[in-house]
């Protein structure tokens, strides 16, 4: 019992509500899309991660990732990742998924990315039907 007052009391000084496992991904691409459109800065690291991108994606998906098991017909796949001020990945996410695009995001997360405008900065992507 004490437990649950401490925990609620926790949560009433910080301010803080834990995100369901299930929408912590969603709440990330609506970050990333914030930042991608809101300020010149975000929109200049918007350009600079769709060129760092392009090979970096073709390389995961047809040399790293090209014998992980694909589903067909997944539709468009949307992923995300978090940067670091250092260009490292903090966390990342893919939707839909399977093991090749599993695969893909452990890839690009660990690579060095362009550095960001801010720590923690979310962003991402979208590809359409992989066949």
């Amino acid at each position: 019992m004490n437990a649950g007052i401490v925990l609620v009391g926790a949560i009433a000084l910080t301010g803080c509500v834990s995100i369901p496992a299930q929408d912590a991904f969603e709440v990330a691409w609506a970050d990333s899309q914030r930042n991608e459109h809101e300020s010149p800065a975000g929109r200049e690291y918007d350009r600079v991660m769709a060129a760092w991108m392009g090979p970096a994606l073709t390389r995961a998906l047809f040399a790293d990732c090209k014998a992980a098991a694909h589903t067909p017909g997944l539709g468009t796949v949307r992923f995300i990742l978090q940067v670091n001020l250092d260009g490292t990945v903090r966390n990342s996410y893919v939707r839909p998924t399977d093991d090749r695009w599993e695969c893909v995001r452990a890839d690009l997360a660990g690579q060095h990315l362009p550095l960001p405008p801010r720590d923690g900065w979310w962003t991402g992507g979208s590809m359409r039907g992989m066949k």
